[in-house]
């Protein structure tokens, strides 16, 4: 590559994902541009078992998908930025490939394939429960988005996209991207920190990218450069899934679609739309939760369920 740069990898890691961590390491190290320094974003109660290299830098935060990350961005001194998590690994020519998308498509962030849900269609059962939950629908409607965030503060798959076209985003995945430095300092995520009271971030992904798209940053998407998720399944050691998936769920995209959907309306019109998707979404969603309690015998989850919207309404009402 007759272009030269220089970039800064960024891990979050809690240091318990073992193999999975070093085939990461070994991924960076073979990338035929190397990076100018490895920043190894860890929790002040964990402990890194691996020796580091002369590239390499441990820094030392409080514990959190958010924090860390926005430590990690910045503590970096580079220009680029490849932010990952520390259960991936990939080619020797990813980052070049990435750099290359990004000059040759004038984009601010690249976010590669990784295989996930979000980048391949639901059938059957799965694609309508999506749907009808309000959290994700497929569109043929002529949109130079990939990925958009829908009303309901869900996503919205353009599946009218053919090979070889740009697949601009909204929203993309945060396992692994690759951005520009200025970009991702500007898009202060460190003022999203509501997103660990719960324990657990979701949606930080999409705060962060949403965020960087009503900044004007351009979010690309890019299916041909792939990366392989080991899955260290190390974001939340223990918690209780019901409690994870509905409490956090219905609190932290509920302050989302406030704080990022709601409070962005320009007209009236636009408020009471959004205003009937979030009703509609809270319906259903209510009646598979209490379906699904009955079905498990949960019922002490019921009033968590409530508590999560409640809480949400109560922060979006103190928060600036």
């Amino acid at each position: 590559m007759n272009v030269a740069f220089e970039y800064s990898v960024v891990i979050r890691t809690l240091g318990t994902s073992g193999e999975k961590y070093v085939r990461l390491i070994k991924s960076i190290e073979n990338q035929t541009i190397r990076p100018k320094e490895v920043l190894i974003v860890l929790p002040y109660e964990f402990t890194l078992p691996h020796i580091l290299r002369d590239d390499q830098r441990v820094i030392f935060t409080q514990k959190g998908m958010v924090n860390q990350r926005q430590v990690g961005i910045e503590e970096a001194v580079s220009q680029f930025l490849l932010i990952v998590d520390d259960d991936i690994a990939f080619e020797k020519n990813f980052v070049e490939e990435l750099f290359k998308k990004m000059l040759s498509c004038d984009a601010d962030a690249i976010s590669p394939n990784g295989s996930i849900d979000t980048n391949k269609k639901l059938y059957g059962v799965s694609y309508w429960k999506y749907f009808l939950l309000g959290q994700r629908r497929y569109s043929r409607k002529i949109s130079p988005y990939y990925l958009r965030v829908s009303r309901t503060g869900g996503t919205i798959v353009n599946i009218r996209m053919k090979e070889g076209d740009l697949h601009w985003c909204q929203t993309a995945n945060f396992q692994c991207f690759f951005i520009k430095r200025n970009a991702a300092v500007n898009v202060h995520f460190e003022n999203e920190k509501w997103l660990e009271d719960t324990g657990y971030a979701l949606p930080d992904d999409q705060v962060f990218f949403y965020k960087l798209y009503l900044n004007g940053g351009k979010i690309l998407f890019a299916p041909e450069i792939r990366y392989t998720h080991l899955d260290a399944k190390s974001g939340n050691i223990k918690s209780d899934k019901l409690y994870k998936d509905y409490y956090t769920a219905q609190r932290n995209y509920t302050i989302f679609w406030c704080r990022f959907l709601y409070a962005k309306a320009k007209t009236n019109n636009e408020k009471l739309l959004l205003s009937l998707c979030l009703l509609y979404r809270m319906f259903v969603q209510t009646m598979f939760f209490f379906a699904k309690c009955i079905i498990k015998g949960r019922f002490e989850f019921i009033p968590k369920w409530y508590k999560g919207y409640k809480d949400a309404f109560i922060f979006n009402k103190t928060y600036t």
